[in-house]
């Protein structure tokens, strides 16, 4: 099968469903490959892979275009490129101006042949090249190792496949522009034509009589070949897809399509176009490519007579339509025994509005089974450029797929476990593999050994988890537990962890006495599943240590503050008379306040704190309560619409007389409190710097000044006045 980068075909990302890179399984990198399963080698510059094969060895040899002519690099099965192999691992070929590498074919013999077209600026002409195992040209083939054929006035080579015989067959076209045709060329294994194939070993074909271009080609056990691609129409100029089959003298297969010939309008819009085909062991025919000028996947398959296989997606056809951010090209295929049908290509991102559009490509790997057109596999990976996107894809025997193309004007190589349960081979991750996914045989349906812990139920086991322990509700004998049984604990004490009637371990939640492992919380309980408890109360002033649960002066951390410095005034006095004692706070122009509701519910406290050692302590308090009589009358009472206010003649309990509380913007509100008699208890004089002065409130609320030396006007054994920061 053969690719250029300008041919990838597009399909909607929606459509594949594409994901990222899979942590393991089929889909994954093989990490013992390259980096992380990549490998990047530049070669000249704009160099891009469109062929790769594997050799006995598990070498691998990657061949494409580059600035530099043909290009080959061939790598370890460790991705390394092998120093035997030309000139550190590669090889170039300088052929007329340009030289561009469409296919790669290994021979029995470990030779190589690459395909495809050199042109001089003006006609291109088919061109093939044959190396030796050290990368050397082969002087037996060609003219010193190379074949060139010109059919027409331009032609190409688009895809190679290898005959039984050694003979060679490579398709493309002969023409350019609105006359182009199908074109095959047949070599014999010295690089002559073959005269006993078509005219002198040309067949070309018109198959519309337009523009014509076999893209990919493949041989049938039978000895016939198929070459796809596209045919254009008259009106409109666009493309479909186009098949033709050739007996092994060239001659079209009448007992193919319509006279050895297929064409299929996918979309009638056009820019249909096949770029992969595949022949089935069945013989039937798998093409992929692309409808709707680029902008969506299509595959179709065909019955070994050419006609549409009505038992594939919808009428033969899987074309999902296109439009959207994200696209996806099909560049390459092959076919995995038993039932599956692998496509490489790329994945893009486009991003912009036209005309500033911008994109970005990753190598894109699927895998589709059977009659349904669903993929088991998607794998999209990023080698990190703009540009990264897959031309040819060639599988392993131990399962693994190498995906060869270019990223960023270089060689990108990418190797994925590719394994398929059910194939005949024991490949990455499988126990065994007989051939069949019946369970019970032996080598069960996932390839693993029958038996107690392979996840497969079989005979005499009435549950099987994957695996051979107790505890998880599905015995170590593969038996399923009683309902109600204990099962692996979840690591949460509000849940039980019982086995249900379906061997599946569970987890209620209880009611249980918990621990929720925060100290301020008591009586914690399980509810819902979680532990709660309920907040430890401290009094007034006090807040709970989160070290050890217990109650600490501590002040409280979210209180409004004056907006202006020197706002707030502090005076205290205490002398040996304590009928004297006094204390004046002023909280001016303070933050926006709403004050709660002291008639009804809210108290308030006065805490002072001297905050002069290693820890906050108390130095005064005193409570004014919500509601309440003072001396027949209410001691909290509302004075127009923002205001409280507070006066207890008798100043109990703690000889607070005078509260005012003003709500207001920032700026405008305001608290005042004065204190004085023998039933307040002030801080010890002089004050211990700096002191932290709040009005602290039920419903949560606090108001703050903090006093220091820098505001003191005195501080005496009797007296103290500053004003607050």
């Amino acid at each position: 099968m053969a690719f250029s980068p300008p041919k990838i075909a597009a399909a909607l990302g929606a459509a594949l469903l594409c994901a990222s890179v899979a942590d393991a399984g089929p889909g994954a990198l093989d990490p013992t490959f390259g980096s992380g399963g990549k490998v990047t080698t530049a070669i000249g510059t704009s160099a891009f892979a469109s062929g790769v094969v594997v050799q006995p060895d598990g070498a691998i040899v990657a061949a494409g275009g580059s600035s530099l002519g043909f290009a080959l690099a061939r790598y370890t099965s460790a991705g390394v490129l092998d120093p035997t192999f030309g000139t550190n691992g590669i090889v170039t070929t300088a052929i007329s101006t340009t030289a561009v590498v469409a296919g790669l074919v290994l021979q029995a013999d470990g030779m190589l042949v690459a395909a495809g077209w050199s042109s001089d600026g003006t006609n291109d002409t088919v061109t093939l090249a044959r190396y030796q195992t050290n990368g050397a040209l082969d002087p037996g083939f060609g003219v010193a190792g190379i074949v060139t054929t010109t059919v027409g006035t331009t032609s190409r080579a688009e895809a190679i496949v290898l005959q039984p015989d050694g003979k060679l067959v490579v398709a493309g076209r002969t023409g350019a522009g609105s006359a182009a045709d199908f074109l095959l060329v047949r070599y014999d294994a010295l690089g002559a034509l073959d005269p006993t194939f078509g005219t002198g070993g040309v067949v070309t074909t018109a198959v519309t009589g337009f523009f014509d271009e076999a893209r990919a080609l493949a041989r049938q056990a039978d000895g016939m070949l198929v070459a796809a691609g596209l045919a254009s129409r008259a009106t409109p100029n666009q493309p479909d897809f186009a098949l033709a089959r050739y007996d092994a003298n060239g001659a079209l297969d009448p007992a193919f399509g319509s006279g050895g010939i297929v064409v299929t309008q996918v979309r009638p819009s056009g820019g249909n176009s096949v770029n992969a085909v595949v022949v089935q062991p069945d013989g039937r025919i798998v093409a992929a490519g692309a409808d709707g000028n680029g902008i969506a996947i299509a595959i179709a398959r065909y019955t070994a007579g050419g006609t549409l296989d009505a038992t594939f997606a919808t009428g033969g056809i899987f074309a999902p339509g296109g439009g959207g951010s994200t696209v996806t090209g099909v560049s390459a295929g092959l076919f995995q025994p038993p039932d599956a049908i692998i496509l490489g290509g790329a994945f893009v991102t486009i991003t912009g509005i036209f005309p500033s559009l911008t994109s970005n490509s990753d190598f894109l790997f699927s895998r589709m089974r059977d009659d349904t057109p669903a993929f088991d596999v998607n794998t999209v990976v990023d080698f990190g450029t703009t540009s990264d996107s897959t031309g040819a894809v060639a599988m392993q025997s131990t399962g693994m797929l190498v995906a060869a193309g270019g990223s960023g004007g270089k060689f990108a190589l990418a190797r994925y476990d590719a394994s398929l349960c059910g194939n005949g081979l024991v490949e990455a991750a499988e126990e065994c593999d007989d051939g069949n996914t019946t369970d019970g045989d032996g080598c069960d349906s996932n390839c693993t050994f029958t038996g107690c812990g392979n996840g497969i139920v079989t005979a005499g086991e009435t549950c099987d988890d994957g695996n051979t322990l107790d505890g998880d509700c599905c015995s170590s004998a593969c038996q399923i537990a009683s309902p109600g049984a204990p099962c692996t604990n979840d690591g949460n004490a509000c849940t039980d962890d019982v086995c249900d009637a379906n061997a599946h371990c569970t987890h209620p939640a209880n009611t249980a006495p918990c621990d929720d492992g925060d100290a301020c919380t008591e009586n914690d309980v399980c509810a819902a599943g979680e532990c709660h408890g309920s907040a430890v109360t401290c009094p007034v002033c006090e807040s709970c240590s989160p070290v050890d649960g217990s109650c600490i002066d501590m002040p409280q951390t979210q209180c409004g503050h004056v907006t202006v410095a020197g706002a707030s005034h502090l005076s205290v006095r205490a002398t040996g008379d304590p009928a004297k004692n006094f204390l004046y706070w002023k909280w001016l122009k303070g933050s926006v306040s709403g004050f709660g509701d002291p008639i009804n519910t809210d108290d308030y406290t006065l805490c002072v704190y001297d905050e002069s050692g290693a820890s906050p302590a108390v130095s005064a308090r005193a409570a004014a309560p919500h509601g309440g009589t003072c001396t027949g009358a209410p001691c909290w009472a509302p004075s127009g619409t923002s205001k409280f206010k507070y006066s207890d003649p008798d100043r109990t309990p703690d000889g607070i007389d005078k509260i005012l509380l003003a709500s207001g913007i920032t700026g405008k509100s305001k608290v005042t409190l004065k204190a004085r008699g023998a039933n307040l208890a002030p801080p010890a004089l002089p004050l211990g710097l700096p002191t932290r002065v709040q009005l602290q409130s039920s419903n949560g609320g606090c108001w703050e000044a903090l006093f220091s030396a820098a505001g003191m006007k005195k501080n005496a054994t009797d007296a103290f006045k500053g004003v607050g920061q």
